[in-house]
């Protein structure tokens, strides 16, 4: 079962990953899809918020919401977008997902 805290970094991460698609994938200026951005942004605040609400800290809250968010970020940029990823980029997202690893031991 997941957590709670997961769900909202998995609304919040996964619907900041789309707008970004929506936003590279449409032709129309920015100013033109502000309409359809505000209430997904409104999301996006929300679950933040409930994120770190759930979270024993705010540390704890961002490190998760930054697992979904970078996964969620190089998978959209692999699979359907088919851009390159740099070596550095792979490194960042093996670090964040390490913190995360790091953060569910008990010391």
């Amino acid at each position: 079962m997941i957590s709670l805290v997961t769900t909202w970094a998995l609304v919040s991460g996964l619907t900041a990953v789309g707008l970004e698609w929506l936003y590279r994938a449409s032709t129309r200026s920015w100013w033109e899809l502000l309409p359809i951005l505000v209430v997904p942004a409104l999301l996006i605040s929300y679950g933040i918020c409930q994120l770190v609400r759930g979270s024993a800290s705010l540390l704890d809250a961002l490190i998760i919401w930054a697992v979904v968010t970078a996964g969620a970020r190089v998978m959209l940029s692999a699979l359907v977008l088919h851009d390159t990823i740099l070596t550095s980029t792979w490194l960042a997202f093996g670090l964040i997902v390490l913190a995360r690893v790091v953060q569910g031991m008990r010391f």
